[in-house]
Formats: C-alpha cells, sequence, structure tokens
C-alpha cells in the first residue's frame, strides 16, 4: 500500500477532532483532518495497513482516517495510486 500521512494527532491534540467526531460524525471529523493536507507529505509504502487493530476507519475517496476514542488519538492518510 502507498500512502502519504497527512496528520497524526493524540492525546490532547487529539481531543478537538475527536469531539467533533463524536458530535458532528466522521464525514466532518475527516473534514477537519483534511485541512492539515498541504500537497507535501513524503510517500511511504508498507505491507499491511498503518491503522490499529482496534481503530475506527472511514473512507472517503483517497482519504482514509483512523481513530481511537478509548486510546485518544486520530489520522489521516492519502492513498497513493500505484
Amino acid at each position: 500500500m502507498r500512502f502519504a500521512n497527512i496528520v497524526f494527532l493524540q492525546d490532547e491534540s487529539a481531543d478537538e477532532v475527536l469531539k467533533i467526531i463524536t458530535e458532528q460524525g466522521e464525514e466532518a471529523g475527516l473534514k477537519h483532518l483534511s485541512q492539515w493536507d498541504c500537497g507535501d507529505a513524503p510517500i511511504e509504502e508498507i505491507n499491511g495497513n498503518p491503522w490499529g487493530l482496534y481503530d475506527n476507519i472511514y473512507q472517503k475517496n483517497n482519504y482514509i482516517m483512523s481513530y481511537n476514542n478509548a486510546v485518544g488519538y486520530a489520522g489521516l492518510i492519502e492513498l497513493i495510486p500505484a
């Protein structure tokens, strides 16, 4: 899988986006995180998934948001076509 790691927030830094997800839904959370997409994130390649086994996943177009309220983090990646 090829992807660009747009943003990863944890602990207090993730509080705002986790609140947005809880109150307004996953699409609003993804929109909030996408403001960090400046088009300059390095492309990475891994085998498997760049999110945890117990993460919640929301995908829209080439964006994948993963988040975990219990642990307190949220991240956004962009899939890069091969």
